[in-house]
This record gives C-alpha cells, structure tokens and sequence, in this order.
C-alpha cells in the first residue's frame, strides 16, 4: 500500500515539476474561452450585422409584407465612397437570407435594412445587392454608413481539423449578438443544401456543433484565432442533433473574387 501511494507521489511531482524548473509544464492549460468571448464582444462583434428583408407581394387581391431577419458580416471598406456623403461597406450573408422565392404568389418589391450590432439601423436607401448566387447560397451587398465601421479579418489558412475550436456569431431565434461555441465534426466535398442550390457546385463544406437556429443564417464562423473561417448557412433544429454547416472561407474568397481583392 505504502508503495502505491509513494508511485502515485512521485507520478504527480513529475507532472509538476516543469512549473519549478522553468520548463513548459507537462499539462497544458484548456482554452481560455473566457478570454476569447470577451475578446469577440468587444473586437469582433462590431462587424456584425442584421439584416431585413421586407417582400411585397399580393394574394388573392389583398396587399401583403412579409420580414425575414438574418446575419451578416462587414468584410470590405472602400478607400473613397461613391455617395456624397458617409463611408462605404460591403457585407456578405446568405443567398437565402435576401432572396426567398416562397413568400406570395405575386412578388412585387422588397426592401432590404441593414442594422449595426447594437439594433440601430445603418441603412436602408443605398443597400444594393451586387451578387448572389444560391450555388454557393451567399450574396454580397453594399451599403453606407454615415459613421465609421469595424471590417472582419479573413482567416488566410483554409485548413480547419476535426475537433477545431470554432465561434459562431449571429442572431439565433432573434437574440441578437448570441456567441455559440462547437468545434469542428468534419470538412467534406458537398454541395451547401439549402433547397435551392445547383447541385454541381460543390466545395469543402464545414459541420460544426457550434449553435446555430433562424436568424443565425449569413453570421460569421470564427476560429480559434478570431479569424472569419467560413459563413453559417445551416443548423439542426432536431431535439436528438446539434449539426450545424457552413460555408469554408475559400468558397467565400471565390464568390467575391470579381469584385473585391481581400
């Protein structure tokens, strides 16, 4: 008896050690995660935005609305803006999120807004949709801002790993600013299925257990260096899963690639 119990003292004093001789302990310490969700509240969450489509349509002769709500992500500031008057922005979202295809029979108009991280409407006169394909289920838009805004960092790395730490920012179920936290399950050769997608686009999409739900979709997938990694375009809202998708930032880089140089 006394034998195991010096074994075990001296296994433990081993593994400490490190900590008296100036040496890289042998047990590392978790992720802070702590330290990095404060860090996104404050550096990164600036770069989020909400976006609200309103479509106008008419139904058996009556006019009606509709507002779906998602989330985007400011990526690009132009050095001189091409309006009179504030600066000028680009923002990436969902396809999905800005061109539903099934809300009225007779779809006349819609409008699209865009609101800053707080709730407070940035634009809605100058919001122009530059490109949109439901292949990669992403759009690119354009808007002013009469203040200055924050623009996310792309992650120039591609690689992601099973089991990599990943943040998931968005406005789930209408909480607006909700941070989720996963890591990656795996990143396979599909194509993004949304209902609507050209099934012969396909790229390395990334599954995630990061939370994500309505609303989420078009927000941002940061890694562990908070670095945007990819765009959430879906998640399981089943009670027995928790798989959520999105789209790799190589996928992203080649959608924009005609329009902007990040």
């Amino acid at each position: 008896m006394k034998k195991r119990i010096l074994s075990i003292f001296f296994i433990v004093l081993l593994a400490f050690l490190p900590l008296f001789s100036g040496c890289e302990p042998i047990f590392k310490p978790v992720t802070d995660y702590k330290t990095l969700v404060n860090k996104i509240t404050t550096e990164i969450m600036p770069t989020n935005v909400i976006f609200k489509t309103t479509y106008y349509y008419t139904e058996f002769g009556h006019a009606k609305y509709i507002t779906y709500s998602g989330s985007g992500v400011i990526i690009y500031q132009e050095e001189s803006s091409i309006f009179d008057s504030g600066y000028t922005y680009y923002a990436l979202t969902n396809n999905h999120v800005v061109n539903k295809t099934n809300v009225g029979s007779h779809l006349t108009n819609k409008t699209i807004t865009i609101d800053d991280y707080t709730g407070v409407v940035i634009d809605s006169e100058n919001v122009s949709l530059i490109k949109s394909l439901a292949s990669y289920d992403l759009a690119l838009i354009r808007f002013v801002s009469e203040k200055e805004l924050s623009v996310i960092e792309f992650e120039d790395n591609n690689v992601l790993s099973r089991g990599d730490d990943v943040f998931a920012i968005g406005q789930p179920l209408s909480q607006i600013n909700a941070i989720t936290i996963g890591n990656v399950i795996s990143v396979r050769e599909t194509a993004p299925d949304t209902g609507d997608v050209d099934s012969t686009i396909k790229f390395k999409v990334i599954s995630h257990n990061a939370y994500i739900n309505e609303g989420s979709s078009g927000g941002m997938l940061l890694n562990k260096s908070l670095k945007l990694c990819g765009i959430n375009y879906a998640g399981s809202t089943g009670s027995d899963s928790n798989i959520s998708y999105s789209i790799p930032i190589s996928a992203v880089r080649d959608f924009i690639e005609d329009y902007l140089e990040l």
